[in-house]
């Protein structure tokens, strides 16, 4: 596509009319050439009314771009959210999704969301969500084309897992008109498997095996005197214990609820019955590791990864997670802090802070890159690292669905990658704006 311009969207729920209001002179010079505004993937889109005056006060309004391919005019990009209903709604971080469709309404893009289940796939079409900004309410929009991208934010691992939405998933990735990105959830286990075998990035992951046996404890309490136990599936913290072995004792620790629960001096005996139930539930074993500590207590290192208007993955931003009074984890959930990464990383590493966080860049982009050849479609993803007392790095997590970051900048960033990423996927770009872009990335 070329010739991409920006005007405004406008919808009005009650008539389920959408509009594209342009110059006196462009409507002048559509109708006179007959030429017609589709919304949406041009050979299933959807012809718009045009109009000259503004939008009227009460309508949902966006900018959008115009893009112009030979003799067709498309307007777009259509970013989806992807999810699955709950009842006559849906289910997900709304508030996530509202700040998603405030910047594509800035940066020229039509977002809405809509359910797996509400695919028509006989006419290519969908039944969206929109935010109503002047009622703070919902609005559904029947027919709507599907988008140009979807944005998998699918919220539980359970509801992606199930076969309606897998189909959706696979059908629309298979579609060649259609880019998603972030199709599925991470699986703890398969991260690690691969990525320890990476050449490069390899020296940053912890000895991990999947939990299956007594044997398997056995060989990694002789091995470590410090383990982590976590769940395969799990998220935020949930269910990790932890494991301290001095000679042939061990020290169990667990959240249960909102206590944390020691069990001191146990058996080799002791400890497998006390977590082998576990096994059911998909956990692995992991080397421990004795993070650097801020105020007397451990933290680590929340980053975010996205890519950028050149389809190039950059970092989107550093931040600190710090545990918690008698915390195993450093998730903000489980009772952990949020602290500025200058502040932390200058008290923990003095003689080398500036050049720690740019390690912490580079290593995070290299982990970055590992996974996308072994996930093709990844887009963004939130990782956590640990810093060790000795100034060494480890991977510790990585997560396809990131949660929002606190940081208003690194929010902000965020926010503009998820748009401008999808337009540059669905061709919505300028190459003058992917020019300066990729000339910004490179300064």
């Amino acid at each position: 596509m070329n010739q991409i311009r920006t005007t405004t969207l406008s919808f009005q729920p009650s008539a389920n009319q959408w509009t594209l209001h342009v110059p006196v002179s462009t409507l002048k010079k559509l109708v006179k050439q007959n030429k017609m505004v589709h919304l949406g993937r041009k050979e299933k889109g959807r012809e718009l009314a045009l109009s000259s005056s503004p939008p009227k006060y009460n309508s949902f309004s966006t900018k959008i771009k115009v893009a112009q391919h030979q003799q067709t005019l498309t307007a777009g990009p259509l970013i989806g959210i992807l999810t699955v209903r709950r009842g006559a709604g849906f289910k997900g971080n709304k508030r996530n999704f509202i700040d998603i469709m405030r910047m594509g309404k800035q940066l020229g893009a039509l977002v809405y969301v809509f359910a797996a289940e509400d695919i028509d796939w006989s006419t290519n079409t969908v039944g969206a969500f929109l935010y109503d900004e002047t009622k703070n309410s919902w609005k559904r929009a029947s027919e709507m084309p599907l988008p140009d991208v979807v944005y998998n934010r699918i919220p539980y691992r359970a509801d992606e897992e199930k076969e309606f939405a897998q189909r959706a998933i696979n059908r629309l990735t298979s579609m060649p008109s259609l880019r998603l990105f972030n199709s599925h959830f991470f699986n703890k286990w398969h991260l690690y498997e691969k990525l320890s075998k990476d050449p490069k990035v390899g020296k940053y992951v912890p000895d991990t095996i999947k939990f299956e046996t007594s044997k398997d404890l056995l060989a990694m309490v002789n091995k470590h005197p410090f383990l982590y136990l976590k769940p395969i599936d799990g998220k935020a913290g949930q269910g990790i214990m932890t494991v301290e072995t001095s000679g042939e004792r061990h020290i169990l620790k667990q959240r249960i609820g909102s206590k944390l629960v020691v069990r001191a001096d146990l058996s080799q005996q002791k400890l497998w019955e006390l977590i082998k139930e576990t096994r059911q539930k998909g956990y692995v074993l992991q080397q421990g590791v004795h993070l650097a500590t801020y105020n007397q207590r451990p933290f680590d290192i929340r980053v975010l990864i996205q890519k950028d208007r050149t389809g190039t993955f950059q970092l989107s931003g550093i931040g600190i997670r710090v545990a918690g009074k008698n915390s195993i984890t450093t998730h903000v959930p489980r009772g952990g802090s949020i602290a500025a990464p200058d502040i932390v990383l200058r008290h923990a590493r003095p003689a080398d802070h500036e050049q720690m966080i740019k390690r912490i860049q580079q290593v995070a982009l290299g982990l970055a890159t590992a996974l996308e050849d072994r996930y093709p479609g990844l887009a963004e993803m939130s990782m956590d690292i640990g810093l060790d007392t000795k100034g060494q790095l480890w991977f510790f997590e990585a997560n396809a669905k990131p949660m929002k970051f606190d940081e208003p900048h690194i929010r902000k960033l965020s926010l503009e990658r998820i748009i401008e990423y999808s337009q540059y996927l669905s061709k919505f770009t300028a190459k003058e704006e992917r020019s300066h872009a990729s000339k910004t990335n490179n300064a």
